[in-house]
C-alpha cells in the first residue's frame, strides 16, 4: 500500500495502532530507504471536516515540537488527499508494554518520566497543551530514549483546536483531569500535569488509577477517589505524596510545572525517602504562555471560599458568648469568693435564737441597778446625819439645841430619826430596827 512516497509492505502485520481519528502504520520511505511511522486519518473522518481538521491541526503541532523528547516530523500532506503525515519510527514499544512485561523498578522508570515532564515543558512553552497523555502515547527507540507521540487533541493556549466544541471530551477517561471531563475545551497546562501524575501511578503501581465502568470512573476521577499508591505498593510509600499532588483535585493544588514533578520524582527514586513536595507557585515555566480566560469555577471550587467565612463566624459566636458568661458570673477572681457569703449565710440564721435565749437573763438582773439607785441617796444624808452630832455636843448635856428640850444621855432612839433610814443592800427596803 502507497501514501505519497512511502509504502506499507503489510497493512496488516506493519499496522502499529491506531486512535479514534486515525491509524498508524510502519512504512518505508523510498527515496532514503528509512523506516518511518506514518499515520493517515480513518476512511470515516474523512467524510467529516471537522476531523479532518482536526487530523492537520495534530500533525502541525507535532511538527513545531522540535524537542528531543517528542517524536520528530519529516513530513506532511495536508492540503489535499492522501492526508498523512510521517514521522520517526520508535520501535521500543510504548511505556504501559513496558510496564506489563518487563515489571520495571522506580529506579528503571527514571528516564520515562524525566522524557514525559521535560517534554511536556517544552509544549507548554510553545504554547501547547496535548491533552491525551497516558502510558500508550509514551514510546521508546531502539536506543530506550523515550519521546511523547500522538498530539492528535493537542490544544493550542493562544486559540482554539480545530475540532473541538465546548463541553466536548476528549482523550482517555481514566487519564483525563476533572477540568477535562467536564469540558475539555476549558483546560490548561496543568490538565497534562494530573494526566502525567496519572500516567506515572500506572507505571509504579502496574494498573490504572482509576478502574471499572465508564460512569464509575468519570464519577471518581470528578471526585478524586482512588486508591493510594502507597496501598497498592506500600515499598512505594515514599513517592506517594508526589503522585497525590500531581493528581489533586483542584489544579492549583498541583504542580505548576512538570520540571517541579520530576525534580521530586528524581530525588524520592535515589534516597528512598519522602521528599517535601514543592508549594504550588501560581507563575510556573509556562509563564510567558498566554493561557485565554479560564474556565468558570466548578461547584466543588465555589464550596471552599465559605469555608474561612464560617469559621470566622463561629469564632465570633464563640467571643460574644465568652463575653455573656463573664459579664454575669464576673471576673475569675470573684466566682471563687462569691460562694462564701451564700454558704454562711445560714449562721446568723442559727444564731438568732441565742440572744432570744438570754435575752431573759438581763431582764431578771434588771432590777438589781434599779434597787442599788436609792443607795447613794440613802447614803447621801449620812453626812448629814452627823452634822448634828457636834451641834448636839455643843449645848450642855441633855439639852437639844434646835427644840431647847432636854435629851437624856445614851437614848440612841430619839436620835436616829434624824438620819435618813439606810436601805439593805440589794433589796431597796429600809433596814429594820
Amino acid at each position: 500500500m502507497n501514501i505519497g512516497p512511502y509504502e506499507v509492505l503489510d497493512p496488516v502485520a506493519d499496522k502499529l495502532g491506531e486512535s479514534g481519528m486515525g491509524i498508524v502504520y510502519r512504512a518505508v520511505q523510498r527515496s532514503l530507504r528509512r523506516t518511518v511511522a506514518i499515520k493517515v486519518p480513518k476512511d470515516e473522518c474523512l467524510r467529516d471536516p471537522s476531523l479532518v481538521e482536526r487530523f492537520k491541526r495534530e500533525a502541525e503541532s507535532a511538527a513545531n515540537m522540535q524537542d528531543p523528547n517528542i517524536v520528530t516530523v519529516y513530513e506532511a500532506s495536508l492540503h489535499e488527499p492522501p492526508y498523512f503525515y510521517a514521522m520517526e519510527f520508535l520501535s521500543g514499544g510504548t511505556l504501559k508494554q513496558f510496564v506489563d512485561t518487563k515489571r520495571p523498578s522506580p529506579a528503571d522508570l527514571l528516564p520515562a518520566f524525566k522524557a514525559l515532564c521535560h517534554g511536556l515543558d517544552a509544549a507548554h512553552a510553545r504554547g501547547i497543551v496535548h491533552r491525551d497523555i497516558k502510558p500508550d502515547n509514551l514510546m521508546a527507540d531502539e536506543r530506550g530514549r523515550w519521546k511523547i507521540t500522538d498530539f492528535g487533541i493537542a490544544k493550542d493556549l493562544e486559540g482554539t483546536s480545530a475540532g473541538t466544541s465546548t463541553g466536548a471530551q476528549f482523550g482517555t477517561i481514566p487519564y483525563m483531569s476533572p477540568e477535562q471531563i467536564e469540558d475539555s475545551s476549558q483546560v490548561d497546562w496543568r490538565s497534562d500535569i494530573y494526566s502525567a501524575g496519572a500516567t506515572i501511578y500506572h507505571a509504579l503501581a502496574g494498573r490504572p488509577a482509576f478502574e471499572g465502568g465508564l460512569v464509575t470512573i468519570m464519577r471518581n476521577v470528578t471526585q478524586g477517589k482512588f486508591e493510594p499508591l502507597a496501598s497498592v505498593r506500600p515499598d512505594l510509600k515514599h513517592l506517594d505524596g508526589i503522585v497525590r499532588k500531581a493528581m489533586a483535585l483542584r489544579r492549583e493544588q498541583r504542580y505548576q510545572s512538570c520540571g517541579e514533578l520530576y525534580a521530586d520524582l528524581e530525588k524520592a527514586v535515589t534516597s528512598g525517602r519522602a521528599v517535601v513536595a514543592h508549594a504550588p507557585t501560581p507563575q510556573a515555566t509556562p509563564e510567558p504562555v498566554n493561557v485565554g480566560p479560564q474556565p468558570p469555577a466548578p461547584p466543588r471550587e465555589r464550596r471552599f471560599p465559605l469555608v474561612p467565612a464560617a469559621i470566622s463566624a463561629v469564632a465570633v459566636l464563640l467571643i460574644l458568648v465568652a463575653v455573656m458568661v463573664v459579664m454575669r458570673v464576673g471576673p475569675p477572681g470573684s466566682r471563687t469568693t462569691t460562694p462564701a457569703p451564700r454558704t454562711t449565710t445560714p449562721a446568723p440564721r442559727a444564731t438568732t435564737p441565742a440572744p432570744r435565749a438570754t435575752t431573759p437573763a438581763p431582764r431578771a438582773t434588771t432590777p438589781a441597778p434599779r434597787a442599788t439607785t436609792p443607795a447613794p441617796r440613802a447614803t447621801t444624808p449620812a453626812p448629814r446625819a452627823t452634822t448634828p452630832a457636834p451641834r448636839a455636843t455643843t449645848p450642855a448635856p441633855g439639852n437639844d439645841g434646835d427644840t431647847g428640850r432636854t435629851i437624856p444621855d445614851g437614848d440612841s432612839r430619839r436620835s436616829a430619826p434624824q438620819v435618813a433610814p439606810a436601805s439593805t443592800p440589794g433589796t431597796g427596803r429600809p433596814a429594820s430596827d
